[in-house]
This record gives C-alpha cells, structure tokens and sequence, in this order.
C-alpha cells in the first residue's frame, strides 16, 4: 500500500526534504519528495533584499570531522540576504533554521559598507546547543567589492570555522573579485590579517588576473 511504502521509504532515508529558494517571492519553501511535492513549511525572506543566498554545507572537509560529509547532512541552514540602502548603509540579514521543521535558531541584521559580490559556504562537523542568538553550524564568508571580507555568523566559532578551511588544504582558500566594467578577473588568495586590529581579521592577496575586453566579451557570471 501507499503507506507502507511510505513507512519504508522514511525507515530507509529515502523520504527526502527538498528545501528550495524562490529570490523573487522572497520566500524559501521546503517540499516532501515523499509526498508528491506536499509543502511541509515556509518562510518570507526580507522583501527588500537585492538578493537571497541558501548556505548548506561547504566544499571545504574539515579536519576534524571524522565523516567527511561536508556538512551536507546537517539539518541547519543559513539564508543571507542583501538589503541595500542607496546611499545610507547597507546590511546583511541572515536567519539559520531547521530545513527539516522550518524552526528558527538564530537572526541578526549586520551593517556593512560594501556590496558583497561572492559567498562562500563553510560549515562546521561538530554539534552544539543553541546557547546563543548568534549560533549556527552553517558559516559563510562574504567577499566584498571593496575586496574585505565578513564572516556570517560573527561569532568566535564563525572564525574559528574560517580558520579551519584555511588549515585543511595545502594550497589554501581561494576566492574571486570580478569588475564587469573593466572585464578584469582576479583570483584571490585567503590569508589571516596579523596586522588588523581584530585577532581573527582575514585579508585577500590577489594572485592572479585576467582581463577579458569588455567590447568583444561579456562576463555573465562566474560559478
């Protein structure tokens, strides 16, 4: 019958939650692929945003993480969103959450000077309590126009997490920087700032560069 099928998929992990992004609704819904698509819960982003990212999970194996998932695993997930105010300060709005039960764990709006032009996922292996508003086992390091960067969420742990992904490959942590305008391409290598006033400050050393002529070729996105 249905339902035993239905008993047997969820015994076996096959019943799945598909949690899915929609950036013009402003709105992330999660699905039972179990049950013909059936919406389970959602929840309304920042209507405002320019732009809404999900984090879950990172390409980065952490060191001390004996599975080696990657964190894909992981019930949480952080969404990021971009809110920009013209002139005055922009922020980052982030939400972590439970993707199987839509419950909320941690909020906080940061303000930032600089539009963020890459995020990149990281996670952590181990497993912690909620103890704090600012907790969460997903990590995203944003990289800014201005070629700064902010780790989300700014907790000791969040940094700690960046460190980590730092330490884990022997060729380093790399990012990107595109201007569209110039058609200049960098590539950006990740490196702890002694010299910044904050203990855990990161700095990004360019160590490549392409050019690609805006006139004869337009970058569309870079992945």
């Amino acid at each position: 019958s249905d339902e035993k099928k239905l008993e047997r998929d969820i015994a076996f992990g096959f019943a799945k939650i598909s949690v899915l992004l929609s950036e013009s609704l402003h709105r992330v819904v999660a699905l039972d692929t179990a049950s013909k698509g059936r919406v389970v819960w959602s929840r309304t982003l920042h209507p405002g945003a320019t732009w809404h990212r999900l984090v879950h999970g990172g390409q980065f194996i952490s060191v001390n993480d004996p599975h080696g998932n990657g964190g894909v695993n992981d019930h949480e997930v952080l969404s990021v969103s971009y809110v920009e105010k013209g002139g005055v300060s922009s922020h980052i709005e982030w939400t972590c959450f439970d993707g199987l039960t839509g419950k909320e764990f941690s909020r906080q709006v940061d303000e930032i000077s600089k539009a963020p032009i890459q995020v990149v996922p990281l996670r952590s292996s181990s497993h912690h309590h909620h103890d704090t508003s600012k907790s969460c086992r997903q990590v995203a390091l944003l990289v800014h126009s201005d070629k700064t960067t902010t780790v989300v969420p700014d907790t000791a742990r969040s940094y700690a997490i960046v460190n980590e992904a730092l330490a884990a490959s022997e060729n380093g942590l790399y990012v990107h920087h595109l201007d569209k305008s110039t058609g200049a391409f960098e590539a950006l290598l990740v490196q702890k700032d002694s010299g910044a006033g904050h203990a855990d400050s990161f700095k990004l050393v360019t160590v490549g560069t392409t050019l690609f002529d805006p006139k004869q070729e337009r970058i569309i996105n870079v992945v």
